[in-house]
C-alpha cells in the first residue's frame, strides 16, 4: 500500500507525526479500509521516529492497572512524565461472538476510546490528553492497537472520591452543594 507520512515534512518540534498506510494503494484508503494509523505527539514522536511504534509501545512496562482477555493497561514513566498505556490485541472470533450473543459490544480496540476523547474535547469536556495513538490490522479478531495519555496528576478518581458516600451520604450544605456541582461537571 501507499505511505502517506507528515514524519518527513518540516514541522514544529510539538507537532504530532500523523502516519496512515491504506489497503488499496490510495492515500485516503478509497474504501476506508486502513490497514494502519500512527498518530504520535512529544514525547513519543522523537523516541519512535523510524522505529515500529507498535512493537516500542509492546516493549513498554509498568505498574498494570488491568491485563485481560488481550488488553493490557499500565502506568509507565517517560522522561519523568507518568503516562496511562492501554494495548489491545486482539481478542479472537470467539471472544467477538460470546460478547455479541450475550448482548455486549466487544471492545476490539483502543479506537473507541480514542473518538470519545475526541468528542468530549469537541464539545468542551475536560477528559484526558492522549499523545500516542495506533491500529493496524483490517481484521477485528487480530487488531492491534493502542492509546497513551497523559497522566491525570495529582488526582482522585471519582469512584474513590465519593466511595463513602453509600454509607455517609453528603449532608451539610457544602457536601450538597458539592455533590451537585460534580453531578452538573460530569452528567
Amino acid at each position: 500500500g501507499k505511505c502517506v507520512t507528515m514524519a518527513d515534512v518540516e514541522r514544529p518540534v510539538d507537532a504530532p507525526v500523523v502516519t496512515a498506510v491504506s489497503t488499496d494503494g490510495g492515500a485516503d484508503g478509497g474504501t476506508g479500509g486502513w490497514r494502519q494509523q500512527l498518530w504520535l505527539q512529544p514525547p513519543f514522536a522523537g523516541l519512535w521516529a523510524g522505529r515500529d511504534a507498535f512493537a516500542a509501545v509492546d516493549a513498554l512496562d509498568g505498574e498494570v492497572f488491568r491485563q485481560r482477555d488481550g488488553r493490557r493497561t499500565f502506568r509507565c514513566e517517560i522522561g519523568g512524565r507518568g503516562y496511562f498505556v492501554k494495548i489491545h490485541h486482539g481478542i479472537g472470533w470467539g471472544e467477538i461472538l460470546k460478547n455479541l450473543l450475550v448482548g455486549r459490544t466487544p471492545i476490539l480496540g483502543a479506537g473507541n476510546e480514542w473518538q470519545a476523547i475526541h468528542r468530549l474535547t469537541a464539545i468542551g469536556i475536560d477528559t484526558m490528553r492522549a499523545v500516542a495513538f495506533g491500529q493496524r490490522g483490517w481484521n477485528p479478531a487480530r487488531r492491534h492497537s493502542f492509546l497513551i495519555t497523559e497522566e491525570l496528576a495529582p488526582t482522585i478518581s471519582l469512584e474513590d472520591f465519593c466511595r463513602e458516600w453509600g454509607q455517609q451520604p453528603p449532608q451539610s450544605p457544602a457536601q450538597v452543594a458539592l455533590k451537585h456541582a460534580l453531578i452538573r461537571r460530569v452528567a
